[in-house]
């Protein structure tokens, strides 16, 4: 957590502090997140707001990795249009982890680093971190399953959520995990997205 508070008060774009902020709060890999677009921003029929990655082919190639991402409400997103959010260059296949990394890396997990030698604060720490904020979670502790749906792992006997979505017109997780995701306090953040 003191790296965290690190982390989010250094002078960060408001962009790159936004894209920090989903992955922190949402467990979203880098790629899912770097390449979203305004249109994937969605509200379910509670009207909690979610992300749905199904809009989003290349990110990962597994049949985890599409499924409907719930936002929580420390989570202040600016107004979006359609189109793309974060503007980083993507390579052949698409994608833009590569590149997005490098700059998120060198500017900002960097300068957080215990000395040379700590390689391990990466971008993808801010998943790991939202991981273990999840398990630390009790009364009641979300079950494993509820775990993999949030972090796009395996979920619900081997049925992703757009099959079950597609099977069942409905989406009944996205308020389960909004639920669980929503109980993690992130006061690290800035005031501008929390």
């Amino acid at each position: 957590e003191r790296q965290l508070f690190r982390l989010f008060d250094q002078d960060i774009p408001d962009l790159d502090r936004l894209l920090l902020s989903i992955i922190v709060t949402t467990g979203m890999r880098l790629d899912e997140a770097a390449l979203l677009t305004g249109k994937q921003l969605k509200r379910d029929r509670n009207s909690i707001r979610y992300f749905d990655l199904s809009l989003t082919a290349i990110v990962k190639n597994d049949r985890f990795a599409s499924r409907n991402v719930a936002i929580p409400d420390c989570l202040i997103l600016p107004e979006l249009n359609d189109g793309i959010i974060f503007d980083f260059p993507r390579n052949a296949d698409g994608k833009a982890s590569s590149k997005a990394s490098s700059v998120l890396n060198e500017n900002y997990f960097h300068p957080i680093r215990t000395g040379k030698d700590d390689d391990r604060k990466v971008v993808h720490s801010l998943r790991h971190n939202l991981s273990g904020f999840l398990l630390n979670l009790s009364d009641p502790a979300p079950s494993a399953e509820q775990l993999d749906w949030i972090t796009g792992h395996g979920m619900q006997g081997g049925i992703t959520e757009s099959e079950r979505q597609k099977t069942y017109s409905q989406d009944p997780d996205v308020k389960v995990k909004y639920d669980i995701v929503n109980r993690i306090q992130h006061p690290w953040l800035s005031a501008k997205t929390c």
